[in-house]
């Protein structure tokens, strides 16, 4: 089930767009947005910048479902998307919200958690790459889910999982290539090299058994 936060909101005055204005709705502590979807026209708005970083630090992430609560406005259900952040500071500058119903199919971006201790690092020495961290999905609004698993304990050294090894809910469609690598386990240099030591030692443990084996074959010859 999704989460679901409430934020209030109130519209935009034709005084509040614009570059300067924006700044000044920023230093009270607010966020402009605006809001579209659901065959209704965009709505300009300020939400209070808080309650929005606390809306959307939530286990859901960028998946949760917000009520907004307008004043002046009939409240809406939307997900935050768009999302445009200052390059130093840790502050929303601007987002937009899209305006959905219960009853609609959205596509999302759900962290992938890894599981298990794989094989080929626990028992060949290699080293787990996570090359895709999220999976985009198209789920039911009320149902995307805050994260997806895949079990990576089986997984050997030089061996890969794929976009079509990862289950998902039913109901739940992936978006990705079924072959986009997920993980591997890929061998260190120093597993490497002790691998080509350990097959120096076994050529040279061969060669010495072979050498002994001529000398006794030798000696048998000289015998007769």
């Amino acid at each position: 089930m999704a989460t679901e936060v409430t934020i209030e909101a109130r519209l935009r005055s034709d005084e509040e767009h614009g570059t300067r204005a924006c700044r000044r709705l920023r230093r009270e502590g607010l966020v402009p947005a605006v809001i579209y979807g659901q065959g209704t026209d965009v709505r300009s708005v300020a939400v209070n910048a808080r309650e929005l970083n606390r809306a959307l630090t939530t286990d859901a992430g960028l998946n949760v479902l917000i009520n907004l609560e307008v004043t002046g406005d009939s409240g809406r259900l939307a997900m935050a998307r768009q999302i445009s952040r200052h390059p130093f500071r840790d502050q929303i500058l601007h987002l937009d919200f899209i305006a959905v119903s219960r009853e609609d199919r959205v596509a999302a971006e759900v962290p992938l958690v890894l599981t298990g201790d794989a094989h080929g690092v626990k028992e060949e020495g290699g080293v787990l790459q996570q090359q895709l961290n999220t999976i985009r999905v198209e789920a039911p609004v009320v149902d995307v889910p805050q994260s997806i698993e895949l079990d990576v304990a089986d997984l050997q050294l030089g061996s890969s999982l794929h976009v079509s090894d990862v289950t998902v809910p039913e109901g739940i469609d992936v978006l990705n290539d079924a072959e986009t690598v997920v993980v591997s386990v890929v061998q260190t240099s120093a597993s490497r090299m002790l691998e080509e030591e350990a097959a120096e030692e076994a050529e040279a443990v061969e060669g010495a058994e072979a050498g002994e084996a001529g000398e006794s074959a030798e000696e048998g010859g000289s015998e007769g």
